[in-house]
């Protein structure tokens, strides 16, 4: 019995110093996070393509925004979706992500009925390039305008 309890007392004492340098690492990580700052940003640009487009098929499209737009430090850009002209029931499903941006992932986006203006967050790293994709997974036959109206900088 005296060799189990000074097993499990070692145990205890390993797990204790364990959670504790994890604890030690992530108060140093919300210091750091604290003290940073974000920074919004409205800055309107339409995408000219994407302007009065339907969504009836569903290819990839895949568009550039001017390096002039987006500044370097920044760390999500705010995409606007906005229902210009419907039928019956204004739809859309939508994927968006920056190209290349795996990490950052896909931001998924879908209207419920008759959701006329939206806007979303996507991830943003600048080191990825200035090309910027939509998927899109389902709409109905509306006109829909896409646009970039902002950017958060990190």
């Amino acid at each position: 019995m005296e060799k189990s309890y000074k097993t499990l007392t070692s145990m205890i004492s390993f797990k204790k110093s364990s959670i504790m340098s994890k604890m030690s690492t992530l108060n140093e990580r919300v210091s750091k996070l604290e003290k940073r700052t974000l920074t919004v940003k409205r800055k309107q640009f339409t995408f000219p393509v994407l302007k009065m487009s339907t969504y009836a098929n569903y290819n990839k499209i895949t568009r550039s925004i001017p390096k002039d737009v987006l500044p370097v430090t920044t760390g999500a850009v705010i995409v606007s979706i906005k229902c210009e002209r419907w039928t019956s029931v204004a739809k859309l499903g939508l994927k968006i992500r920056q190209s290349g941006n795996k990490e950052g992932g896909w931001v998924e986006y879908t209207s419920p009925m008759n959701d006329f203006y939206y806007e979303t967050l996507v991830p943003w790293d600048s080191k990825m390039g200035n090309k910027i994709t939509f998927r899109p997974t389902g709409s109905s036959p509306s006109w829909y305008t896409i646009g970039i109206v902002g950017y958060v900088t990190l």
